[in-house]
């Protein structure tokens, strides 16, 4: 294609494609797509061709296609991968590998994380790996430190939480204030002060800003957790918006989307992995409407403890 080729409306520049992929079998990948609407001018008509498209959101609009879900790599090949890119081997060296496993879990075991990373060790030899491990430590500076010329993940995450909607990203600003590691869908409505907001959930999910940890399909019920990088960018997202008057009673508003759950929704601290199930609460039975119920997070000792303070008559 020469400058005199070039289209200057949109309409146009489809036009150009399609005839320069006229009666051509082509594979076409469109990578970062946020829409459906944004891979349909790219789909060539001539039959045996194949688009291959790479996105965050589901994109459920999209007619014909086959989904595929991809998760994190293994940690042991998130490993490699970075020792790859650093230019450093895939045999980490014994001295760096536990420096090598923190920036792996750090970068959340993302391929794309994971590639910043390593080109950031690649640029700077002096760089070792147990410096960069310990500048991902610190979860409120992850994302600056992410970034790797005109690559960032703040960018990668900013462009899919605007793609979703006002109330989606409201709830992923709260969610960094809640600090809960795993969440059901009628408690993420609860934050919002909003029971109508069931979709909340799901569509998070579907853009890949929330995984479902149980609950099938589109499911609000579901339970669901905040994968570290988003964690990290629903933080400054927080920041920048305020709690509102929302935080102040996020403790109550929790219980609540919890008992409405029917208490599946499990609250997992990290010292021992035990969930807090219904019979957990005082009295092994669900408080009644009289009674003031908190769940009260503590960060920094990371236990989980319930109080209920039964109404005076």
């Amino acid at each position: 294609m020469t400058a005199g080729d070039r289209a200057a409306t949109r309409f146009e520049r489809e036009a150009l494609y399609r005839s320069a992929l006229a009666g051509r079998r082509v594979l076409v990948l469109a990578d970062g797509a946020s829409s459906a609407a944004q891979v349909r001018p790219l789909l060539p008509g001539t039959a045996g061709s194949a688009v291959v498209v790479t996105s965050r959101a589901r994109l459920p609009d999209l007619d014909g296609a086959r989904f595929i879900r991809l998760g994190g790599l293994d940690p042991a090949d998130s490993v490699r991968l970075l020792g790859r890119i650093s230019g450093r081997g895939e045999g980490v060296a014994p001295a760096e590998a536990d420096a090598a496993r923190s920036i792996a879990s750090a970068c959340g075991y993302l391929p794309l994380a994971l590639r910043i990373a390593g080109a950031r060790l690649a640029d700077a030899p002096e760089l070792t790996m147990a410096d960069l491990a310990s500048l991902l430590v610190d979860e409120r500076r992850r994302l600056g430190e992410l970034e790797v010329g005109d690559v960032s993940m703040r960018t990668r995450l900013g462009t899919v939480a605007k793609a979703v909607s006002g109330q989606a990203r409201r709830a992923l600003a709260l969610l960094a204030a809640a600090d809960q590691r795993e969440i059901s869908g009628p408690a993420i409505a609860a934050l919002l002060d909003d029971n109508g907001a069931l979709n909340v959930a799901p569509e998070l999910a579907d853009a890949g800003l929330l995984h479902r940890v149980s609950g099938n399909g589109h499911s609000s019920v579901g339970i669901y957790s905040m994968p570290p990088l988003v964690r990290a960018y629903a933080a400054e997202l927080l920041a920048d918006v305020g709690p509102g008057p929302v935080g102040s009673a996020t403790g109550p508003l929790l219980v609540s989307g919890w008992l409405e759950s029917g208490g599946h929704a499990s609250a997992q601290p990290a010292s021992h992995g035990a969930a807090l199930p219904t019979s957990a609460l005082p009295g092994g039975a669900l408080p009644g409407p009289a009674a003031d119920c908190r769940l009260i997070t503590s960060r920094a000792g990371d236990r989980m403890a319930t109080s209920r303070n039964q109404a005076r008559p």
